[in-house]
């Protein structure tokens, strides 16, 4: 395949953000639908990409989102605007197919404290919830073991985190160039790398909270949720409706392991039938 190929139509920021997470979902590469995805459709696969059986090399496709990733960005030079505000670099760490870009400005003096590798405290070996590469890793991971369910959720996740940096972005080149223009550069510079340094920041705490949301809502084999309550006072107990799989992968059972788990005829309850 080419390495490099024309593009038919102007891509924005948006664009190339989302060509850099795909997985070639619908495609002939599509991982999803074989054996290989397991019970939850996984898009990606363990390494080693090549692997061996009765004698013959196999190879598995390496998709451009890759969960072995460890960061990607996208830089927007934006030489329409000047200097310090123009340059501006969309930062992410962990599989970029599953993680929030952030705003940093190129004239920043300073990264977001989360995104920077200490040793003891924050490296690859030192687990630490306020360690973006970290919280991205946790989400990340959970999505991977149960694809199905947590995929989708992380994507709209980043479109709504995204959507809002962009306003917050625009907000903030009307205020730099205000700056710029009144108060000069260096209070410029101060005010981008302020805010380079704090979104990225609430971003990996946000990243951090949102996986604890995703583990409450997916664990034991329940996707869980709280129903309103019909009083002010009252403490509702939460829905568990019992996941299961689906048809395809009960076939699969079946077509392994014959009667081995033949229970009867199929009047039994269903296994997506909420619970309590």
């Amino acid at each position: 395949m080419p390495l490099f190929v024309r593009a038919k139509q102007t891509l924005s920021v948006n664009n190339s953000m989302w060509l850099m997470r795909t997985r070639f979902s619908g495609t002939w590469f599509d991982e999803s639908n074989d054996v290989g995805a397991g019970a939850f459709h996984a898009e990606y696969r363990q390494r080693p990409l090549l692997w061996h059986h009765d004698g013959k090399a196999y190879v598995n496709e390496r998709t451009v989102g890759v969960q072995q990733n460890a960061w990607h960005y996208v830089a927007t030079p934006r030489a329409s605007v000047p200097y310090p505000v123009g340059g501006l670099i969309w930062f992410g760490v962990d599989d970029q197919s599953l993680s929030v870009r952030t705003p940093v400005y190129s004239s920043s003096t300073g990264a977001p404290d989360t995104f920077l590798e200490k040793k003891g405290t924050a490296d690859r070996m030192t687990f630490n919830m306020r360690s973006a590469d970290w919280a991205f890793n946790l989400v990340s991971n959970f999505a991977y073991s149960r694809w199905s369910a947590v995929y989708p959720l992380v994507q709209e996740k980043i479109v709504a985190t995204e959507s809002q940096f962009f306003k917050d972005v625009a907000n903030m080149d009307r205020q730099a160039l205000k700056a710029l223009e009144q108060e000069g550069s260096a209070s410029a510079v101060k005010m981008l790398t302020d805010f380079s340094k704090s979104t990225g920041d609430k971003l990996t705490d946000d990243w951090a909270t949102f996986f604890g949301q995703l583990f409450v809502r997916f664990r034991d084999g329940f996707d869980t949720s709280l129903p309103k309550p019909a009083h002010e006072k009252d403490i509702p107990m939460p829905d568990c409706v019992e996941s299961g799989y689906d048809d395809a992968w009960y076939k699969r059972i079946v077509s392994e392991t014959g009667d081995k788990y033949l229970a009867g005829d199929s009047s039994g309850p269903d296994h997506r039938l909420r619970h309590m």
